[in-house]
């Protein structure tokens, strides 16, 4: 049997199995395994988060030094069996507080324990041992002279991500954007001005023992920058006075910048972030149609507008790439296309979404915005606003579906509302576009365009 001393390594593992296997989410995982493990304790579950996280965040550079200590194909390693050195080799690599050989022991009892025998523990031990070993040499590829591989090994992205980003931005950029992915976020939430405002929740969290500072962006926003416990267990989230929402995201909203007792359309609108400030903004008045194709998830939006005292949102479970069930005639002030992406905007945040992204579905899913996009825009009234927003950095999924949308002549960019914060107007361009990255504005890479019907 494992010492319990293997616990927090044996969940960790068992996540990233999840992770790997099931194309589960790290996240709610961790989540799940931190409330309900009562062994755990706030040491095991940082070191847990750290495990998990790191092994997803530098996958490419670990398969990089296995795949240089081993002598079998990758793709014949066992998939159990390899996020266990991949976990391994990231304590060895890059946690200097735990021993290599402590790494490697453990590891290897982990192999046994798991009725793998024998012969798999002896491999595990085996690479891991010459991975401690030999860790100071490993030959990492540069930026100057491979670029690419500087990109997809050294800064662990897949390589045809690493040449995407290396096409849209140049290499420098991209250097930067992919350093920007394996940091830390920090966690942003959004005062629930119907209940409360900015100051009065950062006094409130600071007495349950976290610690905020005020956005730079955002004139609702905090950012979380020590806590004693997760924002979602305090007092001021079970009481609606704030929902946990990236800087980025919470602009799109005030983008938009809908007026008291608007009609309002949201497309995608799941899990309602923006529906629920868009609710904020307009300060309960008129009605907000929130549309989201998985009635499961707008289950969990009415109970999140439940828990921030919203009365102005109207579920309704549709696909926005169809002909809306809405009544003929019945048009919007304004609406909101919070369209399906790709995500790499929030790599940070979803490090296993770079390893199961694949560059085929890029395309389908640019034609699917295009299509959500287009039938939005047949319920909007004339001189309507409509925003359309992602959170990816691609460029076939933003400019180039607006560009195609706006050339079809009835719809022109059109500048932020007169409300929209004088601190971010420097990130609007091109009359109505704006655009967020992490590596420079240090929250999520979203894009989104305001657009005016002619």
């Amino acid at each position: 049997m494992a010492s319990p001393l293997d616990l927090p390594r044996s969940v960790a593992l068992d996540i990233l199995t999840r992770v790997t296997s099931a194309d589960a989410y790290a996240e709610p995982l961790l989540d799940a395994a931190l409330e309900n493990n009562r062994r755990l304790d706030r040491r095991d579950g940082a070191f847990i988060t750290e495990l998990v996280y790191g092994t997803l965040r530098w996958r490419g550079r670990l398969d990089w030094a296995i795949g240089k200590a081993s002598n079998v194909p990758m793709e014949r390693i066992e998939p159990d069996v390899l996020d266990l050195m991949r976990m391994a080799a990231y304590q060895i690599l890059f946690l200097d507080r735990v021993p290599d050989s402590a790494a490697v022991d453990e590891s290897v009892e982990m192999v046994k324990t798991r009725s793998r025998g024998k012969r798999a523990a002896g491999f595990v031990n085996a690479i891991l041992r010459r991975i401690a070993r030999e860790k100071e040499r490993i030959a990492w590829p540069e930026a100057a002279s491979d670029p690419i591989g500087h990109l997809s090994v050294t800064l662990s992205h897949p390589d045809w991500l690493a040449r995407r980003l290396t096409e849209d931005f140049g290499p420098e950029a991209a250097s930067r954007l992919c350093e920007a992915n394996l940091s830390i976020p920090s966690v942003f939430v959004r005062a629930n001005t119907l209940k409360t405002d900015r100051d009065a929740l950062a006094s409130l969290l600071a007495g349950e023992g976290v610690e905020t500072k005020r956005c730079i962006y955002s004139p609702d926003g905090l950012v979380v920058v020590e806590a004693a416990k997760p924002v979602f267990r305090t007092t001021a989230f079970a009481q609606g006075l704030l929902y946990i929402q990236d800087e980025a995201s919470q602009l799109v909203a005030r983008l938009l910048g809908p007026e008291q007792d608007a009609q309002v359309l949201e497309l995608c609108a799941a899990p309602g972030g923006k529906t629920t400030h868009l609710a904020q903004l307009m300060e309960g008045s008129g009605r907000i149609v929130a549309i989201d194709i998985h009635p499961r998830k707008l289950a969990a939006l009415a109970g999140t507008c439940g828990r921030l005292g919203i009365g102005s949102v109207r579920p309704l479970a549709a696909d926005g790439a169809m002909a809306l069930p809405l009544r003929d005639g019945v048009a919007f002030d304004a609406i909101l296309v919070d369209a399906p992406c790709s995500g790499i905007g929030t790599l940070r945040r979803n490090p296993e979404r770079k390893w199961r992204l694949d560059p085929a579905e890029i395309g389908p899913l640019a034609r699917l915005q295009g299509r959500i996009l287009r039938e939005a825009a047949k319920r909007l009234k004339p001189g309507g606003v409509l925003v359309y927003s992602t959170c990816t950095l691609s460029r076939e999924e933003n400019e180039a579906v607006v560009e195609e949308f706006i050339e079809e002549g009835n719809f022109e960019l059109s500048p932020p509302p007169a409300a929209f914060p004088e601190a971010c107007r420097g990130l609007i361009s091109e009359g109505g576009i704006m655009r967020t990255y992490p590596e420079t504005y240090g929250m999520d890479g979203f894009f989104a365009a305001r657009m005016r019907r002619r």
